[in-house]
């Protein structure tokens, strides 16, 4: 676990316990995952969702652990590189807490009754965009 991680967890708390459940449309939120714990990132994620209107969206981007994995194992990036691009966020001096790919986050996702819409990897990140369906639907 690093040191950022509960900090982080605590901000991501405060930020959903002030957010109504299905008040927000189209709701963004970018490598926010990355910087949740592995035992609490599946809940982050969900609660989240909850968050966000039917009939709209929400917007993942990620760091995808798999295709840093590839980079390294062709040679198109060094292990100092890969380990920056998979521990450290070079803006804020954070540290990731936890790791996934695309195929992880859109299965959860669609358990969570949503539907994606898009999805892409752009070098070494995700993006997801996921509408939220009704009940039923």
């Amino acid at each position: 676990m690093s040191d950022n991680q509960p900090d982080q967890l605590d901000q991501f708390t405060t930020v959903l316990n002030g957010m109504q459940d299905g008040a927000v449309a189209n709701l963004s939120i970018k490598d926010t995952l990355d910087f949740v714990g592995p035992h609490e990132r599946n809940a982050v994620l969900a609660r989240f969702c909850t968050k966000v209107k039917y009939n709209t969206h929400i917007d993942i981007e990620g760091t995808d652990s798999l295709e840093v994995s590839r980079a390294y194992y062709y040679g198109y990036i060094t292990l100092d590189e890969l380990n920056l691009l998979m521990y450290h966020d070079g803006e804020q001096g954070n540290y990731r807490s936890s790791v996934s790919v695309l195929e992880d986050v859109c299965d959860k996702l669609t358990q969570l009754n949503f539907q994606i819409v898009f999805k892409r990897r752009n070098k070494y990140k995700y993006y997801i965009r996921a509408l939220r369906l009704p009940p039923g639907e």
